[in-house]
């Protein structure tokens, strides 16, 4: 997926490189009124910027205290007029992890649940250093947990919910769709996220970050000391918040997860003089090209802090409105959307075509693909169904092999005799599953996984079954395409046979046809003398 990045001018103006005449002011007056130290942690956390109320009583406001693993954690409510069931925001305010409050952002969260037309929970999660990594993610995914487990009862539709943040804030809604990967069903369908911190890493750990990615053509020294405040404090703040724990955890940098493709669809909005630009325009590129669907706007003239300042800065209310029609097209539209859900897993799964296995056709003319190899266990399966082991339901074995390798589409497939490859297979394959099928409606998404759960186990009479045509499938096509998986990496005999003895014991009559198959490659030449090995 190509990445395009949206620019927002400056009202009334076109020239570039130039800092909006709000944010020259604020500047100007920072000078003048400086802000409390960093480590005067109170004084911080109950300073704020101006803001109005633009939703005024379109939105009603409630507060709850929602249910996590260590007590409860206090949230406010901000609830449109529109009946329910709505669909549901869960909001986390910015500050460093260790300032902020609900009364931050109150203003900007009201006004987005007007325009999102959703309910909007801003969490009150615990801060540093009093509460380092990750007592605050625990609190902001424990609430995430409890607002959908709480769907009748807060009047919202579970299936459209999307999580949100600023700065700090949008580090912790991106750990959430982190450990939302780790189970099904999956709960977050979007993320909107405001000028996000994606990388704890001290600068020398991640590459030079350099003034010359700004450009700057009046008010030089402000936009430097601006870009320099920053980028300080940052180390401040992430030792406060880390207290020791590795700022490579994708947990705490998710800037650095292997596998961007896991994250749902995503909103990214910058501010062209914001220490934090480049590396959330560089998250926004990673997942556009990861296939994610995304979409980053940078607003020119704007600094860090911009989206705070709603009623005075014009940019604050469009960027909520941006965030609102982001979550209408990607989430609010998923209300009838089991059918759409099922289609796009379908188009998923089209993938499997290119992925390339090592075996070769019967006639040698090419290597097979998954989902060719998938068909072909599925034909296996009901072929040979009156040699499986009595009582084996063989229409649950063919659901069995027709689900374990979409996996393949992210994981890859791992060569049969590729040690090394078999030493994160679980952990890859695991990811994928998790994936792939939470691309499902939530109760078809659990019946899939618990399939290829089920396999990989190999503990039911019909996962046996599945796994011993799995592993008889190449064999027959090796023996007959002249052994090219086995003479390019010397295997032997005995080799397949010690990794193949769990087809005997699902079925003695294909233990035996594997027996004359070795048999017949090893008079063919296609398997290394025992002498040899």
């Amino acid at each position: 997926m190509s990445f395009r990045l949206v620019f927002k001018p400056i009202p009334d103006t076109s020239e570039p490189g130039v800092p909006d005449p709000r944010v020259l002011r604020s500047w100007l007056d920072a000078r003048n009124h400086p802000t409390p130290p960093l480590d005067t942690f109170e004084e911080r956390r109950n300073a704020r910027w101006p803001s109005l109320d633009l939703a005024g009583d379109r939105v009603t406001t409630e507060v709850a205290h929602l249910p996590t693993r260590g007590g409860t954690v206090t949230a406010k409510l901000y609830r449109p007029r529109p009946e329910g069931p709505l669909p549901v925001i869960v909001y986390f305010h910015g500050g460093g992890f260790c300032e902020g409050s609900l009364l931050t952002v109150e203003n900007p969260c009201r006004f987005l649940a007007d325009r999102a037309g959703a309910l909007v929970v801003s969490v009150d999660y615990r801060l540093a250093p009093e509460h380092p990594f990750p007592a605050g993610l625990d609190d902001c995914w424990d609430a995430v947990v409890a607002v959908h487990g709480q769907a009748a009862a807060l009047g919202i539709d579970p299936g459209r919910l999307a999580v949100a943040g600023d700065s700090a804030g949008a580090n912790l809604a991106l750990g959430c769709s982190l450990l939302d990967q780790r189970e099904l069903p999956r709960r977050i369908a979007a993320q909107l996220l405001v000028y996000p911190v994606v990388d704890l890493r001290l600068a020398g750990e991640h590459g030079a970050w350099s003034e010359d990615d700004y450009e700057v053509n009046e008010a030089h020294d402000l936009v430097r000391a601006s870009l320099r405040s920053l980028q300080d404090a940052g180390p401040f703040f992430n030792e406060n918040y880390l207290a020791g724990h590795p700022a490579s955890d994708p947990l705490a940098s998710p800037l650095l997860h292997p596998r961007p493709q896991e994250f749902p669809p995503t909103v990214i909005l910058t501010a062209e003089y914001d220490f934090l630009r480049v590396e959330g325009e560089v998250f926004a590129q990673r997942l556009a090209h990861a296939e994610v669907p995304v979409r980053a706007v940078r607003y020119r003239g704007m600094d860090h802090g911009f989206f705070d300042r709603l009623g005075h800065f014009p940019q604050a209310a469009d960027a909520v409105e941006e965030l609102a029609a982001f979550f209408r097209s990607t989430v609010d539209r998923r209300a009838p959307g089991r059918l759409d859900d099922q289609l796009s897993f379908l188009l998923e799964i089209d993938k499997l075509k290119t992925v390339i296995r090592r075996n070769e056709l019967a006639d040698a003319s090419r290597r097979e693909n998954t989902a060719e190899h998938s068909w072909h266990l599925v034909m296996f399966a009901l072929t040979l169904a009156e040699h499986a082991a009595p009582g084996v339901d063989v229409g649950h074995a063919v659901k069995l092999c027709a689900v374990h390798d979409l996996v393949e589409i992210d994981a890859g497939d791992t060569f049969f005799w590729d040690e090394k490859g078999y030493q994160d297979k679980e952990d890859r394959e695991r990811a994928a599953a998790r994936r792939v099928f939470g691309l499902l409606p939530a109760d078809q998404a659990a019946q899939f996984l618990a399939l290829w759960e089920e396999f990989e186990a190999a503990q039911t009479p019909e996962a046996l079954y599945a796994n011993a045509v799995d592993r008889l499938a190449p064999v027959l096509l090796n023996t007959h395409s002249g052994g090219q998986s086995w003479r390019e990496h010397g295997i032997s005999a005995t080799q397949v046979r010690q990794k193949m003895t769990l087809i005997a014991e699902a079925s003695p009559r294909l233990g035996q046809a594997l027996e004359r198959l070795i048999n017949e490659a090893e008079a063919k030449g296609y398997l290394a003398p025992e002498a040899k090995r």
